[in-house]
Formats: structure tokens, C-alpha cells, sequence
């Protein structure tokens, strides 16, 4: 009997020894149910964060493709812009050159006109018998 004794024995410290183990388990457990619970947490208020980003994403998104809209349209007006700078500088450039034909027709009339004038005054001098002046 006393093998019988040793064995109940050695059965109760193994059964004592497994029960220790067993509450360090549930302790193990517990603290693990604690970090799942803070865990998903975490993922939760991730989720709301990509969610956020989501839509932040969206709106810019929509942003760009308002500016890209916006390029586009300016670059256009641009182009007419450049046209009309163009076509004006053209027109300033015709009517310079217009302009200044007929300064050059009027010098080229005055000319001969106090030409003409200078002749007379001379003829007028002469006939009231003043000297002629040629400064």
C-alpha cells in the first residue's frame, strides 16, 4: 500500500501543481481578453481613421480635379489672350506705320508750302523794297 499511498500522492501535487498552472492560465487568459478588447479598440478607431482619410481622399480628389479644370480653362484664355496681345500689337504696329506715312506726307507739304511762303515773303520784300532776310 504505500506504492498505492506514494502514487495518491504524487497524484494530489501533480493535481495541485495543475491547478496552479490552470489559474496562471486564466490569468493568462483574462490579461489576453483585456489586450483583444484594447486591440479592438484600436481597430475600430482605425476604421473611423481610414474612413476619415476615405473621405478626405474624396474631396481631394474632386479638389484636383477642379484645379485640372481650372489649368485647363486659364490656359485657354491664355491662348486667346496671347491672340488678342497679337493681333493688337499688329494693329498698334499698322497704325504706327500709318501714322507716320503721314507725318512723312505732311513734312514733304509744309516743305513746299513755306518753300513756297519764303518765295512770296522774298517777291513782297522786293516790292517794298526791303532786303531780303535768308537766316
Amino acid at each position: 500500500m504505500t506504492g498505492l499511498k506514494k502514487d495518491v500522492t504524487g497524484l494530489k501535487a501533480d493535481v495541485t501543481g495543475l491547478k496552479t498552472d490552470v489559474a496562471g492560465l486564466k490569468t493568462d487568459v483574462a490579461g489576453l481578453k483585456t489586450d483583444v478588447a484594447g486591440l479592438k479598440t484600436d481597430v475600430a478607431g482605425l476604421k473611423t481613421d481610414v474612413a476619415g482619410l476615405k473621405t478626405d481622399m474624396t474631396g481631394l480628389k474632386t479638389d484636383v480635379t477642379g484645379l485640372k479644370n481650372d489649368v485647363t480653362g486659364l490656359k485657354s484664355d491664355m491662348a486667346g489672350m496671347k491672340n488678342e496681345f497679337s493681333d493688337a500689337k499688329r494693329e498698334v504696329r499698322r497704325q504706327v506705320t500709318k501714322r507716320l506715312d503721314q507725318i512723312q506726307v505732311y513734312q514733304l507739304e509744309y516743305r513746299e508750302d513755306i518753300r513756297d511762303a519764303y518765295k512770296r515773303i522774298e517777291k513782297l520784300e522786293t516790292k517794298v523794297g526791303l532786303e531780303p532776310d535768308h537766316s
